[in-house]
Formats: structure tokens, sequence, C-alpha cells
């Protein structure tokens, strides 16, 4: 389940202004390579007034997965600031059994930098320099879903600045026309939007399908394809409101 680390984890420039956020928790089955193989859970709940806390779980149920013992839990503190969301800390924490991994995330505003610690290497420490919408990639899919589920326009861009473990990057997710997508959830009419990385060998590209029909900022379908192939996806169960 190695495509999971990857898209847990930002604002579109001129974006339509995002519908107010409510509690929810939705529910995942997720795939490898076309097998299922585990299941996940997408949080969001209140953490104070005017902050959020996005949480992610993953779990093996069948498969290599289930025998490893893989699992994986990620959150992320956020605080509202008008339509933007800013990130202001990170837990991740999983992997397989006899080889799991805590990592944590600083974001400093006011010295305007990002730190990792716990286990990662000494070059993926930091600091990096933040810029106004810098996020990590476990609040990703909270992000581009609340920005898209108010409408846009086929080839239009949601533009992030991506900070992961010492790193940072350029993240674009390009819209498409809206299609017809079927989970377990149900029927939907959703917008695939998708980020191109790599090439050739190397190419890997993440879409995610966003359904204004569901009311919830969270995707209906993720799929992350590896030198054309499916690699990993996740398809919605159910949604729960708080």
């Amino acid at each position: 389940m190695r495509g999971v680390i990857f898209w847990l984890g930002a604002l579109m420039t001129g974006a339509t202004p995002a519908a107010t956020l409510e509690p929810f928790t939705a529910y995942y089955q997720v795939f490898e390579g076309g097998k299922a193989q585990g299941e996940a859970s997408l949080q969001l709940s209140s953490a104070g007034p005017g902050q959020w806390r996005y949480d992610m779980n993953v779990r093996g149920t069948s498969g290599l997965a289930r025998m490893a013992g893989f699992e994986m839990q990620q959150s992320t503190l956020l605080r509202e600031d008008g339509d933007r969301l800013i990130a202001l800390s990170a837990h991740s924490e999983g992997g397989v059994v006899f080889k799991r991994k805590v990592i944590e995330t600083h974001f400093d505003w006011t010295r305007r930098e990002v730190r990792w610690s716990g286990d990662v290497k000494s070059d993926q420490r930091g600091p990096v320099t933040l810029q106004e919408d810098s996020v990590s990639g476990q609040a990703l899919n909270l992000l581009v879903s609340r920005e898209a589920g108010a409408g846009i326009a086929a080839g239009v861009g949601l533009r992030y600045h991506l900070v992961e473990r010492g790193k940072a990057k350029a993240v674009a997710y390009i819209a498409r026309a809206e299609e017809v997508v079927d989970v377990p959830a149900g029927r939907f009419r959703a917008q695939p939007l998708t980020y191109n990385r790599g090439e050739g060998e190397h190419q890997k590209d993440t879409t995610v399908w966003i359904s204004r029909e569901l009311g919830i900022p969270t995707p209906v379908r993720v799929l992350q394809r590896e030198e054309g192939e499916d690699a990993f996806e996740m398809r919605l169960v159910r949604v729960e409101q708080r």
C-alpha cells in the first residue's frame, strides 16, 4: 500500500469561495494493483474555535497488506483564515510490523519555516521556507475537495506549494469535465482533477474525483497510476456527518 503515503498529504489562486466546513467521517475501500487490500477513513473534526483536525487511518485487511500488519495514521491541525486553511502541525505514524515510523511536521508561521522531526534523515529535517499557500501532503485531499466542490471549469488548475520531508515543490491538479463515477457509496456525477508528475518509465499521475452531489469535501474516488497501470485506489463506501 505504498501509494497511500504520497497523496495523503495549497489553495487555488482566484478560487470560488469554499463552503462552510462541517465535521464528517468518510470510509473507503483500498486497492493496490487492482486488488482489494484494506480500508481507510478520512475524518474532519473540530479542534476548537476556528481550528480543525483532519485524520486519515488506513489498515490492511487482506493479501500482503494484512500479512505485513500494515497500518497508517496521519493527522493535521489546521486553522481557518477566511476561505483559507492554514496548516499548523502534522503527525504521521505507522508502517508494517517491526518497521514503524513516527514523523512530526512543525509549521512556524512567525519564522515562515517548516521543520520535521522523528524518523526522518538529517537532510529531510529542514528548514524549508513557507509560502502563503504551503501545506503538507496529509491535508491535500481536504483542500482539493473543498476548492473543487465549489465548481471549477475544465482545464483550470488548483495550485499548491507542497512541503514534505525537507523538500518543497509546486503541485497542480488540472480539472476535466464531469463524468459519472460508480463506487460502493453509489453513483455520482463527479469532476476528475489530475496531478501528473514524472516522465517515461517514472511517470506517475494521481486523479481525485470530487462530487458536489456528495455535499462533503472528500473525494468519491482516488486513483494513482504508475507507468500506465493502476497502482493505488480508494473508493468511497459511506459518509457520516456529525
